[in-house]
């Protein structure tokens, strides 16, 4: 198997789950939620765990030329399983 198969494979393997995982809170809510010693919301780690790989492979490894707008894709705090 070639590097880059291998790569979509274990991505789409893992955003799935990311997916399953995300739509079983059934309280949306919550997944926008910091508390205790964690400072990062679910919601937050998805877009970072969405975003990333789609700046990686189009700006760095695809040389596309796109820039990540971190600010934007922040600030839109939409529901995230439309977008992964």
């Amino acid at each position: 198997m070639h590097l880059i198969e291998t790569l979509l494979k274990l991505f789409n393997r893992d955003l799935e789950k990311l997916k399953i995982e995300m739509s079983s809170n059934k309280n949306e809510k919550k997944m926008c939620e910091i508390s205790g010693d964690v400072k990062n919301s679910a919601e937050n780690l998805c877009l970072h765990i969405c975003g990333n790989p789609r700046h990686f492979f189009g700006a760095v490894f695809g040389d596309s030329g796109s820039v990540r707008k971190h600010l934007e894709e922040f600030n839109k705090r939409v529901y995230l399983l439309k977008k992964c």
